[in-house]
């Protein structure tokens, strides 16, 4: 009897020892596994809705009154299933409720910060216990809308813009081309542009965001000096708007 009992309290002491074993196994090796995994290889990335040539070899900035959108994804197979985790937003440390939950991988908001300034954000994946398995962030600049002047059988770049000066002569044409950048629109014609040429409006019907200039053949005693300037607006968010100007020297014959 006596030996029964040693024997069934050894297997009894046993059998709990194996128990605590294997959930420290678990605990130790499983769940940071699973964290490091989405960590790894979870990727966030954004994108906004204004506008940028195609000749424009950046990535379009967001402006005042743009939408942002923003998405989480894995770039391989070996990132792991993300159905069924939490996914919790914060927009400048706060935490977007109608955002978050249960494979809101998805995020999109309107822009209301000014230009100059940063964009924070930041979302937590967890699990139904709130565990936090990663945690990506990122900071997303805010810019002002641009109107960019240059020769329209130029270069027509971003950086290819006109310095504070173009030069013509008597009996030369003049073409010059305004590009919008990051304006919420999906044409350059949906924009207003306002041109003024020596201190006078010009109305311009079509081609509105193209500006011609010829000079009579002849010969100028001296060189002229003329100020051309552009004002552009979105009738859809006033707020969006930009202004440019540059000096048109004619020269003398």
């Amino acid at each position: 009897m006596s030996n029964r009992l040693k024997i069934k309290t050894y297997g009894n002491k046993y059998r709990l020892l194996l128990g605590t074993i294997c959930c420290l196994l678990s605990a130790t090796y499983c769940l940071p596994a699973a964290a490091q995994a989405v960590s790894n290889n979870l990727v966030l990335t954004w994108s906004t809705n204004t506008f940028a040539p195609p000749t424009y070899q950046g990535k379009p900035l967001p402006a005042y009154g743009s939408v942002i959108d923003l998405t989480i994804d894995p770039p391989n197979s070996s990132a792991g299933k993300m159905d069924g985790l939490n996914f919790i937003w914060f927009l400048n440390s706060d935490k977007q409720i109608f955002s978050s939950g249960k494979n809101q991988t998805r995020f999109m908001f309107r822009v209301s910060s000014s230009a100059g300034t940063h964009i924070a954000i930041n979302v937590q994946i967890q699990d139904d216990d709130d565990n936090v398995l990663a945690e990506l962030t990122s900071s997303i600049p805010v810019v002002s809308s641009e109107i960019v002047l240059y020769p329209a059988e130029g270069n027509s770049g971003y950086n290819s813009q006109t310095s504070g000066s173009i030069q013509t002569s008597p009996g030369q044409e003049l073409q010059l081309l305004a590009a919008p950048y990051f304006f919420d629109i999906s044409s350059a014609k949906e924009l207003e542009y306002q041109w003024r040429f020596d201190g006078q409006p010009i109305i311009k019907v079509e081609d509105a965001n193209h500006f011609g200039l010829k000079i009579d053949a002849g010969s100028l005693a001296e060189s002229l000096r003329k100020e051309l300037s552009i004002f552009v607006e979105n009738p859809k968010n006033r707020a969006q708007r930009a202004s440019q100007k540059i000096d048109i020297v004619i020269n003398k014959g």
